[in-house]
């Protein structure tokens, strides 16, 4: 008869690891995802049911991460109170998806753990870019709200909690200014098409107003390829994470619109640089479409 093997599990430090992942992924899910999150919602009973083991990481990293401690000795109160905090979270997030059908604000509580305040905040920011009418202020103000709540994020325990928040965050903060980048260069474009109308209208041939011209041509240029760099940074979040839905950059379409129709002696000169930045806008739309003022 073989001699008996003796029984192997994993090293609690790698169960931490991996039980700490599924619940960061579990309750990101819960605040972002238009599909069914039941098991995301009971993610902390499904994991006690596993083993002694992880019943017994899980507990811990509950009473740590969320603040909780039970009532009785039926561990299942200490269930309810993440549970009312995990459902505020979903009627919030479905603002994303369905706004007209939403009207949840959410309202910080005492008792709330510091990860449900991060997500609350990085929420907010999403459902601001969304809806923003004064695109400049609301956008820098969302940026400052997201550096603060990455500042809270490294002190939710355990480590490794706030991860995916965190990297939802640097990835909406990148959104965020990439997209601010893009509407200044518009609106710097816009101004120096103005300057190049007032001087091609000038009636004098000095030298300095030539001059002048070839600068401000020069400077086109220049907020173009600005533009263009801005807007693939933009482009490159929005398809690389569902989350990131498009929303309308202001003043860029129109603006590339009068630059189709502005010519040197006849010619389009920036007709290559167009084609390029129209068609990526195509693929990603996220430009109004209002007509040109």
């Amino acid at each position: 008869m073989p001699p008996c093997l003796p029984y192997r599990t994993f090293p609690n430090e790698l169960l931490h690891r991996i039980i700490v992942q599924v619940i960061a992924d579990s309750v990101h899910a819960i605040c972002v995802s238009p599909e069914n999150v039941d098991w995301e919602m009971n993610v902390f009973p499904t994991l006690c049911r596993v083993s002694h083991n992880f019943r017994a990481l899980t507990l811990e990293i509950m009473t740590q991460a969320f603040r909780s401690q039970p009532t009785s000795a039926d561990i299942s109160s200490l269930f309810l109170p993440i549970a009312k905090q995990f459902e505020r979270l979903r009627l919030f997030g479905n603002r994303l998806y369905r706004p007209t059908r939403s009207t949840s604000h959410f309202n910080p509580e005492k008792d709330d753990a510091l990860l449900i305040y991060g997500y609350s905040l990085f929420l907010s920011t999403l459902d601001l870019r969304y809806s923003a009418i004064r695109f400049q202020m609301v956008q820098e103000i969302s940026i400052t709200t997201l550096s603060l709540s990455l500042a809270m994020c490294s002190k939710v325990m355990p480590i490794g909690l706030a991860d995916v928040l965190s990297d939802a965050m640097r990835k909406q903060m990148n959104l965020l200014q990439s997209g601010l980048n893009a509407v200044r260069s518009a609106e710097t474009l816009d101004y120096l098409m103005k300057e190049w109308t007032d001087m091609k209208e000038c009636k004098s041939k000095e030298e300095n107003v030539e001059l002048r011209k070839s600068a401000n041509l020069a400077k086109i240029r220049e907020q173009i390829a600005e533009l263009q760099e801005a807007y693939e940074a933009y482009a490159y979040i929005i398809e690389s994470d569902s989350v990131f839905q498009t929303s309308e950059l202001p003043s860029i379409l129109p603006v590339l619109k009068k630059l189709q129709e502005m010519e040197v002696n006849g010619q389009c000169l920036f007709a290559a640089s167009l084609e390029k930045l129209l068609e990526r806008w195509h693929n990603t739309p996220c430009f109004p479409t209002e007509s040109v003022s």
